[in-house]
């Protein structure tokens, strides 16, 4: 398959994810909700407001009626407040800070339409921006699957690296995240993944500082979109001594360096809304107990379960054991990365996940993963007919399609009511949507 074949290809998956997330808004009426809603916060504040104080934005009654009012309707008084007396958002700031640009054109063509029609919503939760963020989100997974193919194209014939690309892409919680609940960090984080295992791949050999520097450049705003991702500079760095010695310290220091530069303001925003740099992550009840990780509940557990939802990821962990033979650095550090952040998410506080699709926070291993899957599909192929591994491939995705079709219907349904009703009122809900 050609580079404008592989392009061509990822417009189509826009394409298709797009029309999966405007048909869902369509239904529901919005697409902000959950841990959404705080990472939006500070977007919209930004703009709108010109400051961090999320009184407004998550007091705001969220719901398509209100949504769409001329002016911010009055939100709840939220009276919990931190030590400098803001409103706590404990969310990262990267994914924030990359929709600033799209946010603010957005907002611009609301006021512009709003001068031509008086009736025209320009309050910053409006239709519009909802929709041009989830749309901007859904380019940045198109744009991580075709660099996916790219990558693992190096390694695996190109029709089996789509094959791996596609049952990833539909076969895991990528989908959901990537085409439902959109307006999240896991887009840009996902994307950013694909870029260091890209660049981290080219530049492992490199003795030149300039390299290290935008390592760690790159490192720094992953960390921005999610904190976890600082393990990044761990993993590279004893990764590093241990193939190349310890003569690149000196280089790794630079990285360091790097991502320090780049995550200072999110260093600033912790300052200003809690009085300290500690990851509020850290804080009160939330924190990591790295003797004890619930490894066996992360990947069992029936609430979000890694192998029971999306099995998936087992199957791709166990083709890189298996490639391990044919490229066994590359297949360290996928499995390094892969162990680090499985580990690092069971000795979290919150390892239950609380109302995700599976376990989310290792959404962005995903790049890393899909050699694994490849290699299988190699082999199926080899081993079986084409039909019997296809059928393989959809008898994965379909149960991944009708488990997301469970989780939002019945099991628990964040969209529709964050779990506080009975199945009953969730299925007379449901039918009442439907029938708009």
């Amino acid at each position: 398959m050609s580079f404008h074949q592989t392009k061509k290809l990822s417009v189509y998956i826009f394409l298709l994810l797009s029309s999966l997330f405007l048909i869902r808004y369509l239904l529901i009426g919005q697409a902000v909700y959950g841990d959404g809603i705080y990472y939006y916060s500070y977007t919209r504040s930004l703009v709108k407001d010109k400051n961090l104080h999320f009184a407004n934005e998550l007091g705001h009654h969220w719901n398509p009626n209100n949504n769409n009012t001329l002016t911010e309707t009055m939100p709840d008084n939220i009276t919990q407040r931190t030590n400098t007396n803001m409103v706590a958002n404990k969310y990262s700031i990267g994914a924030p800070l990359a929709w600033l640009p799209i946010f603010t054109l957005t907002d611009i063509v609301a006021q512009t339409l709003h001068q031509f029609n008086p009736n025209f919503p320009n309050n910053g939760y409006a239709d519009i921006y909802q929709i041009s963020l989830g749309l901007f989100n859904i380019g940045l997974i198109a744009w991580g699957i075709k660099l996916l193919v790219r990558f693992w194209s190096q390694f695996f014939p190109r029709k089996t690296t789509w094959l791996a690309v596609i049952t990833i892409l539909f076969a895991t919680n990528l989908i959901y995240y990537g085409a439902l609940d959109v307006i999240n960090s896991h887009p840009l984080s996902f994307l950013l993944s694909m870029l260091l295992l890209n660049y981290w791949w080219q530049q492992r050999q490199a003795k030149n500082w300039q390299s290290w520097w935008w390592l760690g450049i790159l490192i720094g705003f992953m960390a921005m979109t999610r904190t976890q991702h600082l393990v990044f500079l761990v993993l590279i760095s004893l990764e590093t001594i241990i193939r190349l010695g310890s003569k690149q310290l000196k280089n790794i220091l630079i990285m360091l360096i790097g991502a320090v530069v780049i995550f200072t303001p999110q260093l600033l925003v912790w300052h200003h809304l809690y009085g300290t740099i500690i990851s509020p992550y850290l804080l009160a009840n939330e924190g990591f107990n790295f003797l004890k990780p619930h490894l066996l509940g992360i990947l069992l557990n029936p609430q979000a379960g890694l192998l029971l939802w999306t099995p998936v990821y087992g199957l791709a962990v166990f083709g890189l054991l298996k490639y391990h033979q044919k490229n066994p650095i590359l297949v360290k550090i996928c499995l390094l990365v892969f162990v680090s952040q499985l580990y690092l998410t069971s000795s979290w506080s919150g390892w239950t996940q609380g109302e995700a699709f599976s376990v989310r926070m290792l959404i962005n291993t995903l790049p890393f993963l899909t050699g694994g899957l490849a290699f299988l599909l190699e082999k199926w192929q080899s081993k079986f007919n084409q039909k019997l591994t296809l059928g393989l491939i959809c008898l994965l995705i379909s149960y991944n399609l009708l488990s997301i079709g469970y989780f939002q219907l019945v099991w628990q349904n964040p969209t529709f009511d964050r779990g506080k009703i009975t199945q009953e009122q969730r299925w007379h809900k449901l039918k009442q949507i439907l029938n708009k």
